[in-house]
């Protein structure tokens, strides 16, 4: 009954409760797509890779990896070199640089060898500019990881099987050879 007598009261009270919920609607409503804008963080690529020939395969893995992350949308990625790419992480251009060392093809055609060395990709980050950038960029250092890795495990398959076809033409050859030899 005070309520309906005393109108300005039940404005107030209704406001009170507004704020609350206006202030939930702005928060969640800047969380609400996180993920759907990735394709504008910008990230840099350092390319220091040297091609490296194994087994009569040119073997490029930095530059294929560049120009399948150039070509990927999943981030805005710049292929820079090592010093803009520095200067501009430190002025928040940048969230992450992406650097390949310069063996890292070199590298990969150690997989099948007694003494396989380790492909590093090294990765830094800008977090102070934005949590959440950050996160996305750490899972997308993971996502890259994986692809370098199934790029390799391509490759080494691919020498494999030219290896054992080479010896299943050797084989046949020599079982061709032997078999005129008795006749």
């Amino acid at each position: 009954r005070y309520l309906f007598q005393h109108k300005m009261m039940l404005v107030v009270l209704i406001a009170i409760a507004l704020i609350p919920a206006i202030y939930c609607f702005i928060y969640l409503s800047s969380m609400w797509d996180t993920y759907g804008k990735m394709d504008d963080i910008p990230v840099a690529i350092v390319n220091h890779d040297q091609s490296v020939t194994y087994h009569g395969n040119h073997i490029t893995i930095g530059k294929t990896l560049t120009k399948n992350l150039d070509k990927s949308n999943s981030l805005d990625f710049h292929h820079v070199s090592a010093k803009t790419a520095d200067h501009r992480l430190r002025q928040g251009k940048y969230y992450m640089i992406l650097t390949i060392p310069k063996n890292f093809s070199k590298m990969a055609t150690t997989i099948l060898t007694d003494k396989p060395q380790k492909m590093n990709l090294y990765f830094r980050f800008n977090s102070g500019q934005n949590f959440i950038v950050s996160k996305m960029t750490t899972g997308a250092a993971t996502a890259i990881k994986a692809k370098v890795s199934a790029q390799v495990t391509k490759l080494d398959a691919t020498v494999v099987l030219n290896a054992l076809h080479q010896a299943t033409k050797g084989l046949a050859k020599a079982a061709n050879g032997r078999s005129e030899e008795h006749t």
